[in-house]
């Protein structure tokens, strides 16, 4: 039961995720929800990977694995103040 709450707290919302980076885009659920309609909602998501998947085809598999590396590496930096700065070191 707290789990929408801790959520709000945390803003773990797929705007907050989107708008930090960490996700590429939101996919949107079809009318009534994806609970409502199943196949609506895989066909959403299965246009959505395939837009994605086709913007990475040119990409060499080098540049791939960089430009990941250096994504999950600015989790958490934020407007140029790094997670942890100004927290000593070994604590």
């Amino acid at each position: 039961m707290a789990a929408p709450t801790a959520a709000r707290a945390l803003r773990l919302d797929a705007r907050e995720l989107l708008r930090l980076g960490i996700v590429d885009g939101v996919v949107p659920e079809p009318p009534g929800g994806a609970h409502g309609d199943h196949a609506g909602a895989a066909a959403l998501l299965g246009s959505a990977l395939g837009a994605a998947l086709d913007e990475l085809i040119p990409w060499d598999p080098g540049r791939l694995l960089c430009e990941r590396g250096s994504r999950f590496h600015r989790f958490g930096v934020e407007a140029g103040n790094p997670a942890g700065a100004g927290v000593p070191a070994g604590t």
